[in-house]
């Protein structure tokens, strides 16, 4: 996923490790279990506009599990509290 990017997935790290940039930065790095793709995917929250915010770049051999945009909205639709967990945490990570 390249910051600036169309959103169009969401993912979910099952085994490995990604480093997450922005603006060229190493901003976080995420292990198994983290999830990544959610803020362009939230197109009400601020500043989002569809678009990634960050890259991913893989550190090792991963591992993901992918969820098309239609099954985002449809788990978030169905699980009102995953939708306000990440709803949370992309407010924060905008901030």
């Amino acid at each position: 996923m390249r910051e600036g990017g169309p959103g169009n997935q969401f993912a979910v790290l099952l085994n490995g490790a990604v480093s997450i940039e922005r603006d060229g930065s190493r901003v976080n790095e995420l292990e198994r279990g983290s999830y990544f793709g959610e803020v362009a995917l939230l197109p009400h929250v601020a500043g989002t506009d569809g678009h990634r915010i960050a890259s991913v770049t893989t550190l090792s051999r991963v591992e993901v599990a992918v969820c098309s945009f239609q099954e985002f909205r449809a788990l978030i639709g169905a699980q009102p509290g995953v939708r306000s967990e990440l709803e949370a945490r992309a407010e924060a990570l905008l901030n």
